[in-house]
């Protein structure tokens, strides 16, 4: 472990040293003076050597991806630190839309199975029941769907009402 943090430690100096070379370059470009001409041919030299140094610095570290956004953040003029911040706003806001998918299916459900209990009557019976007789299921509200198909035989479900929301929990899903 500590190999690995120092191959990361001269590879981190290394680029340090290359951007400091480049920003003194860009310095004497930007108020470029013919005289200055051989000190900015020992600063481009300086370059070539460092980015040699940095190249062979590469398979140290075979294991390092760096994901091209990063590189498109780097363009842009922004800061490369907010590509993860980024990342966890993006995958915290696909999390809350699938979630709200997810809430309205189990809703969904909800009301499928009460209005399937009132146009098929003799199909299914819902009841309710008191939740001291199941404690294990730890719900306020519990109904049960007895379904009188074939297929099923009789199912327990128990939808509970938590957060004024009708909440399905299907680890209480019982075939009986």
């Amino acid at each position: 472990m500590a190999d690995k943090t120092e191959k990361f430690d001269t590879l981190e100096q290394k680029l340090e040293l290359f951007i400091e070379n480049t920003r003194q370059m860009g310095i004497i470009v930007s108020d470029f003076q013919p005289q200055g001409q051989n000190v900015l041919n020992q600063k481009i030299q300086t370059m070539v050597t460092e980015m040699n140094e940095i190249d062979k610095l590469r398979t140290q570290v075979p294991d390092v991806h760096v994901p091209l956004e990063v590189f498109d953040y780097i363009d842009q003029g922004r800061n490369p630190n907010l590509y993860t911040k980024d990342c966890l706003e993006k995958a915290l806001a696909k999390n809350e839309q699938v979630k709200g998918k997810t809430d309205s299916l189990k809703r969904f459900k909800a009301m499928l199975l009460l209005e399937l209990s009132k146009v098929f009557p003799s199909e299914m019976e819902i009841r309710d029941v008191d939740v001291d007789m199941m404690p294990q299921l730890k719900l306020k509200t519990c109904l049960i769907v007895i379904y009188r198909t074939e297929d099923f035989k009789k199912i327990l479900l128990c939808l509970s009402y938590a957060q004024s929301r009708l909440m399905f929990d299907e680890s209480v899903l019982i075939r009986l």
